[in-house]
């Protein structure tokens, strides 16, 4: 009875000392995997932010925006119906544009192109000197305005060419016209939203128009004209909050060139993560 006893008290000695170093494993394990950071959070990100443009048929824009609109934030069928109106070619895809950026700084893309015009203008005179003369004397104002009227009734009668200065610009400004991109987003502590400040244009220069005739005029007298460009611009100016992943309706344009269409807008913000 003694000699198979010992043998029992080894074994449930040694189940007893296993169970034991089991729990312990069990218990270490467990402070281990309370200890480790989540892996979203541990992973770095960048926002990548992709914005297109769609032209459409007017009357394809309104029941699009009637069905969508309400879903404006999820716009993932919209976008499936886009494309599937690209392959029919009843879309066109205007414009694409694509931005990385990094939570809480601004980021800005520009495909663009400067236009520089006048903005002031020296007005156009009669000379005093008429083909190198003496000039012409007056003591006021209205003296003067007589004698410039004299002068030119004088030149106009023997067939001279009437002598004025041009129009001379005093003033500058640039526009860019093109394509620009600027965002400022936020991503929330959990990555599931990206709060987005974003400003998209599209200017194009159109035409010219012109203060002092209908068309552009050059002759001996100079370049008789003031000259003035018209802009196209397509911007939306807006805040909003984004579910990474998702397309978003941020807006509809109207183009210059033909009224008949409208313009969609749709973004998406997409993480990437920074290996």
């Amino acid at each position: 009875m003694k000699h198979w006893f010992l043998p029992l008290s080894i074994l449930f000695f040694m189940i007893h000392h296993g169970q034991s170093q089991d729990g312990a494993d069990n218990q270490k394990k467990q402070l281990f995997v309370k200890g480790s950071p989540n892996a979203s959070e541990a992973t770095e990100v960048e926002l990548g932010v992709l914005l297109e443009y769609f032209i459409v048929d007017h009357r394809t824009a309104n029941r699009l925006v009637r069905e969508h609109a309400p879903k404006a934030a999820d716009a993932a069928q919209l976008r499936d119906e886009l494309e599937a109106l690209l392959d029919s070619n009843e879309a066109e895809l205007l414009e694409t544009v694509w931005l990385l950026a990094r939570s809480g700084q601004r980021a800005k893309t520009e495909s663009i192109t400067e236009v520089i015009y006048p903005t002031e203008y020296d007005p156009p005179e009669i000379p005093n000197t008429f083909g190198g003369g003496a000039p012409v004397q007056a003591k006021d104002s209205k003296d003067q305005a007589r004698a410039d009227l004299q002068a030119v009734s004088t030149l106009s009668t023997v067939g001279s060419e009437i002598p004025i200065t041009a129009a001379t610009p005093t003033a500058f400004e640039t526009r860019n016209t093109g394509v620009t991109l600027e965002v400022d987003p936020v991503l929330s502590s959990d990555n599931k939203f990206v709060d987005l400040n974003l400003a998209p244009e599209i200017v194009a220069h159109i035409d010219d128009i012109y203060f002092t005739r209908e068309g552009r005029e050059d002759s001996a007298r100079g370049v008789d004209h003031i000259q003035m460009p018209l802009f196209y611009t397509m911007k939306t100016t807006t805040q909003m909050t984004a579910v990474p992943g998702n397309y978003n309706l941020i807006g509809i344009h109207t183009p210059n060139e033909d009224k008949t269409k409208r313009i969609l807008a749709l973004l998406r913000c997409d993480l990437i993560p920074v290996k």
